[in-house]
């Protein structure tokens, strides 16, 4: 079973091992609490949302943002759309596809997005849904 920090961690490095991307692009949080300060775009953010538990089940929910910088004249708009698409359909794919433990269930919608942070970015964001069953031997309560 995958736990939720064993599950950001194999996205963050999906980050880190992307050729166009790599370490100091990736953060796990909320995007309006991003610093844009010391960070290098295109970027990625996994952002951490609500989610169902069941007896049988964790549905961890995620959403997964991709940005770049959006140049003052928007001369650049139209590649960043089409850079950072790209990117989050290979981040997306890597995580479907690729030999892991858990099962993922995606929307069949990537939204694009253009925003006023430190920086003006856009870019493009999808939600991820990753299940997991509970083991009822995987919880150890401590017994007296």
């Amino acid at each position: 079973m995958k736990t939720y920090k064993t599950i950001v961690e194999y996205i963050e490095n999906l980050v880190i091992y992307h050729k166009q991307l790599g370490a100091n692009h990736f953060y796990f949080g909320k995007p309006y609490n991003l610093s844009f300060n010391d960070i290098k775009m295109p970027y990625i953010v996994l952002e951490y949302l609500p989610f169902p538990s069941t007896e049988q089940t964790i549905s961890y929910k995620y959403r997964l943002w991709c940005m770049d910088i959006i140049d003052a004249d928007k001369t650049n708009y139209k590649d960043v759309l089409n850079d950072t698409l790209l990117i989050i359909n290979d981040i997306i794919n890597y995580i479907a596809y690729s030999e892991n433990e858990f099962y993922v269930k995606f929307n069949n919608i990537v939204t694009p997005f253009d925003e006023k942070f430190d920086d003006f970015v856009a870019g493009w964001w999808k939600d991820i849904e990753i299940k997991n069953l509970k083991l009822n031997d995987t919880y150890s309560i401590p017994k007296k």
